[in-house]
């Protein structure tokens, strides 16, 4: 277990002995660990970082969409939602000229998705004299926070989706299957859509080190998102607060996962994720309609992303054979 300094826990599984240490970093086990006392505590850290970001400026902006026949009806949608998106071109609010984004309000506070880890990851954590890792043990290292994640989000998907729009999840991911964000990972990153599985060609032209680097920073990019979703919920009110707080953490322990697989790989990862990559137009929306459709975007998005990760790792666990991957 390793112990991060951002206020979540990342559990650690390995398959194989792990050679790699965080320096200086304790373990203290609580003396008290009451329920309600660790709701309270997190009421509390919510009601600060709240008040620390309650001055941001809210005005309207319109977001871009691809060209599709796909909109949902207002049948399928509370009045409120059915009003914002009986348009032509979907309206979300926000952002605007002059408008100060969120990267520069958070500017002081260090991304979760920064060393996930925590601690001091490097070559001093590693032991020279210990052989290398294969690329399956690699893999199978990682593959078991993804799977926790995937299992995590998929217990709440159709809840969440439902609750807002009165249709499943799979059938919002077909109604909106052309609308995506340019600041999330694109299909060149990720290259399947929810629910599909890889082919064996795509599966064989992948190599490890480069494939980690880019879902290291492909899951950093959900974590931006998700830190806005999670914000909104607590600023605004809504449902499942509690749900993504933990799809947040649990993200993290993928990330740290990831951290960790690149250094047994000895692969520098890319430039990490900035709040700045998500505009300050998908941030500031008064809509709730526009807030709630920017959430089922990312949400799509991220199980997405770890369908892809769990299917590629598991490519690579099984020695790079082409084979079922689910």
């Amino acid at each position: 277990m390793i112990s991060s300094s951002e206020n979540f826990v990342i559990v650690a599984q390995p398959i194989t002995v792990r050679r790699i240490v965080v320096s200086n970093q304790k373990r203290h086990s609580p003396f008290l660990n009451f329920r309600h006392i660790g709701q309270q505590a997190r009421t509390v850290s919510w009601i600060v970082f709240i008040i620390c970001c309650a001055t941001r400026n809210v005005i309207a902006a319109p977001v871009q969409r691809h060209k599709s026949n796909n909109n949902p009806t207002p049948s399928t949608m509370d009045d409120e939602t059915a009003t914002d998106f009986d348009s032509d071109d979907v309206l979300l609010e926000g952002g605007g000229r002059g408008a100060v984004g969120s990267g520069d309000r958070f500017r002081d506070v260090r991304p979760k998705w920064v060393n996930p880890c925590g601690g001091i990851l490097d070559d001093s954590g590693v032991d020279p004299d210990a052989p290398l890792l294969e690329d399956s043990e690699i893999a199978a290292n990682a593959i078991l926070d993804v799977d926790i994640a995937l299992s995590q989000i998929e217990s709440f998907k159709d809840d969440f989706v439902r609750s807002l729009f009165r249709m499943s999840f799979d059938e919002m991911v077909r109604t909106w299957a052309h609308f995506h964000y340019d600041w999330l990972p694109a299909y060149e990153a990720v290259p399947k859509v929810v629910g599909a599985q890889l082919t064996p060609r795509q599966l064989d032209s992948l190599e490890l080190g480069v494939t980690l680097k880019k879902l290291y920073l492909a899951s950093q990019t959900i974590a931006v998102g998700l830190e806005q979703v999670i914000l909104d919920r607590a600023v605004y009110g809504g449902d499942f607060l509690e749900q993504f707080a933990t799809t947040e953490n649990k993200l993290a322990m993928v990330l740290c996962s990831l951290q960790m697989a690149m250094i047994e790989k000895h692969v520098e990862p890319d430039a990490d994720a900035a709040r700045q990559l998500m505009d300050n137009k998908y941030r500031d929306m008064r809509s709730a309609s526009g807030r709630n459709l920017r959430d089922f975007i990312i949400v799509r998005d991220y199980i997405n992303l770890l369908e892809y990760t769990k299917q590629v790792l598991h490519h690579f666990q099984h020695g790079g054979a082409s084979g079922s991957s689910s």
